[in-house]
């Protein structure tokens, strides 16, 4: 899980530096294998499971 946190944490610092949001605007949740969407036996399923998601709360 230690991964898939650091991936989203690099995604919300970039954005945050690059897109001027600002930083408590963006909240991480990190699920690691829990949610994957495709197989880690494959290195296309590996590719779709690495991924950052955005959900828009009004």
């Amino acid at each position: 899980m230690r991964l898939s946190y650091q991936r989203a944490l690099s995604v919300k610092t970039f954005l945050t530096q690059h897109h001027k949001i600002a930083y408590n605007r963006l909240i991480i949740s990190a699920y690691g294998e829990s949610q994957a969407i495709d197989t880690n036996r494959t290195e296309q399923g590996r590719a779709k499971n690495r991924r950052v998601e955005f959900v828009r709360i009004q």
